[in-house]
C-alpha cells in the first residue's frame, strides 16, 4: 500500500473494521482495516499530507478507538480536518443513531452530541441513558442531559436498580434540583432499611440533603453497633440542623472524641459535629441554651472522672464563636461577656 497522497487504496478498506462484544465494552479485530486506518493516520501525522474527506467521515466512529472516552483536543483535530462542521455532526448522529458503537466512542460521541445541540440525537441518547447498566461517568452527562432538554421524565425510568452507579447518579442529580424529593427520600431510607451497602453513603447524602432526622439517628445507630464507620468526606453536610433528642449531641461527642475512632475519619466526623451543633444553635430559642448546657455537662463530667478537657473545651469555644457571629449585629462588651460567659 502506497502511503502519500492518491496512492492510497481508500476503497480497500471495510469500515466495519470491529467485532464488538455483547455489552459494547469488549472488541476484536476481525481483519486488518483498523490497523490500515491507524497506519494512515500515523503518516498523515507524520508527514502531514492531507486525505480525502470520506476517510475522515468514515474513520470518525474508529478515531483512537483504544485511547478515550472524552472528546479530547485529537477528536477536535479531526472535526478541523474535515473543514465542513455540518457534515461532522451529521455523521456524529449518524453514529449515534445507527451504529453500535465502541463503549468509549459511545462516550466521545454522546458528549460531542449533547456539548454541540445535536437535538435530533437526543431520543438515542435518552435511549442509552436507560438502557446502559453503567456509563462511565454518567452522572455528568445525564445531568448535562437534563440542563439541556429539562426531561424530567427520565430520571424515573433510569432508576430500576438500587444497586447500580447510575440510579444514585440520577438521585443525586435530582436532589440537587428539587426534582422527585418524595421519590429521592423513599428510595435512601428504603436502601438504607435494607441489606445493600455499597450506595449507602449516597443514601445518607440525599438524606442529610434534604435535612432529614432519619440522617443522624441512622448515623448514630450505625456508630453505636460500630458495623462500620460511614466516611462523611463526600457527603454535603453545610447546611444540616435536624434534630429531635438533644442528648443524641453528648452521645456523638463520646463516639467522635474517642481515642479509638477511625484515624482517618475522625477529622471530617469532629468538623461534622461543629458544623451541625453550628447550625443548630442559628435556631431559635431554646436551641442555644440547650446546646450549651449540654456540652457543660459533658465538660463536667469528663472534669470528674479525670479525662482531658482539650476537645470539649475546643468544641466550646468555637461554637461560642459561631453562634456571636450568628446574630449578626454588634454587640455591647457586657453583651459579649454575658454570652462568652454563658
Amino acid at each position: 500500500m502506497a502511503l502519500y497522497r492518491g496512492g492510497i487504496n481508500f476503497r480497500s478498506i471495510e469500515y466495519n473494521v470491529i467485532t464488538l462484544g455483547s455489552n459494547g465494552k469488549s472488541f476484536s479485530y476481525p481483519n486488518d482495516n483498523y490497523s490500515k486506518i491507524k497506519t494512515i493516520y500515523s503518516f498523515e501525522n507524520l508527514i502531514g499530507f492531507e486525505l480525502p474527506n470520506k476517510f475522515y467521515l468514515d474513520s470518525i466512529e474508529f478515531f483512537e478507538l483504544d485511547k478515550t472516552g472524552e472528546v479530547d483536543s485529537s477528536f477536535k483535530g479531526l472535526k478541523d480536518k474535515i473543514k465542513n462542521e455540518g457534515a461532522f455532526n451529521e455523521r456524529i448522529a449518524f453514529n449515534l443513531i445507527n451504529k453500535k458503537l465502541f463503549t468509549l466512542q459511545l462516550y466521545k460521541h454522546i458528549d460531542y452530541a449533547l456539548d454541540n445541540r445535536l437535538k435530533k440525537t437526543y431520543p438515542k441518547i435518552k435511549e442509552y441513558f436507560i438502557k446502559e447498566d453503567s456509563i462511565y461517568n454518567e452522572s455528568k452527562r445525564i445531568e448535562l442531559y437534563y440542563t439541556i432538554t429539562r426531561d424530567t421524565k427520565f430520571f424515573l425510568e433510569c432508576c430500576t436498580d438500587s444497586e447500580s452507579q447510575k440510579y444514585w447518579a440520577c438521585i443525586q442529580i435530582m436532589s440537587k434540583y428539587g426534582l422527585n424529593n418524595d421519590f429521592c427520600i423513599d428510595a435512601a431510607l428504603s436502601y438504607l432499611n435494607g441489606q445493600g451497602d455499597r450506595y449507602r453513603i449516597n443514601a445518607f447524602d440525599v438524606l442529610f440533603q434534604n435535612n432529614r432526622i432519619e440522617a443522624i439517628d441512622e448515623l448514630i445507630r450505625i456508630l453505636e453497633e460500630k458495623t462500620g464507620i460511614p466516611s462523611l468526606r463526600f457527603i454535603k453536610l453545610d447546611d444540616y440542623d435536624a434534630i429531635e433528642d438533644y442528648d443524641c449531641i453528648e452521645r456523638l461527642f463520646d463516639m467522635i472524641y474517642n481515642k479509638d475512632f477511625d484515624d482517618i475519619e475522625e477529622h471530617y466526623y469532629q468538623g461534622f459535629f461543629i458544623s451541625y451543633l453550628s447550625n443548630i444553635i442559628k435556631k431559635a430559642n431554646p436551641a442555644p441554651k440547650q446546646v450549651f448546657d449540654i456540652l457543660e455537662r459533658i465538660k463536667t463530667n469528663l472534669r470528674e472522672s479525670g479525662s482531658d478537657l482539650f476537645y470539649i473545651n475546643l468544641v466550646i469555644e468555637n461554637i461560642k464563636d459561631e453562634y456571636i457571629l450568628s446574630k449578626n449585629r454588634a454587640y455591647t462588651i457586657d453583651e459579649a461577656i454575658a454570652i462568652a460567659t454563658t
